[in-house]
């Protein structure tokens, strides 16, 4: 299976170096080995890693209000009809809503450096939610009636009941919301045009036309989300 994957890659690295060949034009599409020199140059680089860091921090602050609120409100619907027919219509807005239009509509209420926090959140908010309210109605009704039983606090059921019980579901939702959330905060500081991070290095390289860092920053995106992805795999298995 995995030189399967090798095989792709290469297969994929062929075609890009026979086509930008053919091309000789590295505004429509640069040679790979000039986009791997530039992805080596910018590991020695302290610009590279503050960019990255910077993006990091942006769209950690967004997930961790959305896993806040999102559990939160997951489990008022997940745990009561009447609140989940109350915040039905606020659900349906998150998850039609356009990405672009966070986007637009935080530049124009807060500015660029608080709107990529926001358009994090409000992008990541809907995937915990959902995952928590399905974690909660997925729990066997025997475990809820053996809750009933017991006269324990409310937050004590919330703490040693109902959160280890939808723990699979939180796992998938951090696993989604890290590689989402790190890409649409890129696009939110590409759009909001923020003096720093990942979205502002990639946008400096298409105003200056150099198409070959664009492809560089481009990868260095695709090789941070999979390192998120697998980094969020090794940890599920270590739990379980």
């Amino acid at each position: 299976m995995k030189s399967a994957k090798w095989v792709t890659l290469v297969a994929l690295f062929s075609v890009w170096f026979v086509i930008s060949f053919s091309l000789q034009n590295e505004v429509l599409l640069p040679m790979p080995q000039d986009v791997v020199f530039q992805m080596i140059s910018d590991l020695q680089n302290p610009v590279f890693y503050s960019s990255v860091g910077i993006t990091l921090y942006r769209m950690l602050k967004g997930l961790v209000f959305a896993f806040a609120l999102g559990i939160a409100f997951g489990l008022g619907c997940g745990l009561s009809k009447w609140f989940d027919a109350f915040f039905y219509p606020i659900e349906v807005i998150l998850k039609t809503v356009p990405n672009i239009s966070y986007i637009i509509l935080s530049l124009i209420w807060l500015g660029s450096e608080a709107s990529v926090t926001v358009v994090s959140f409000l992008v990541l908010f809907p995937v915990v939610f959902g995952n928590v309210k399905q974690g909660i109605l997925a729990i066997d009704t025997g475990y809820i009636d053996v809750i009933k039983v017991y006269p324990t606090s409310f937050s004590y059921k919330i703490r040693k009941v109902y959160l280890p019980l939808i723990s699979p579901y939180l796992k998938a939702a951090l696993q989604t919301s890290l590689g989402l959330g790190f890409k649409v905060s890129v696009m939110a500081e590409i759009l909001g045009r923020v003096q720093s991070g990942i979205g502002f290095r990639l946008d400096f390289c298409r105003v200056n036309l150099d198409y070959t860092g664009v492809f560089a920053w481009t990868i260095w995106i695709v090789l941070l989300v999979v390192v998120l992805d697998n980094f969020m795999k090794i940890v599920s298995r270590k739990d379980g």
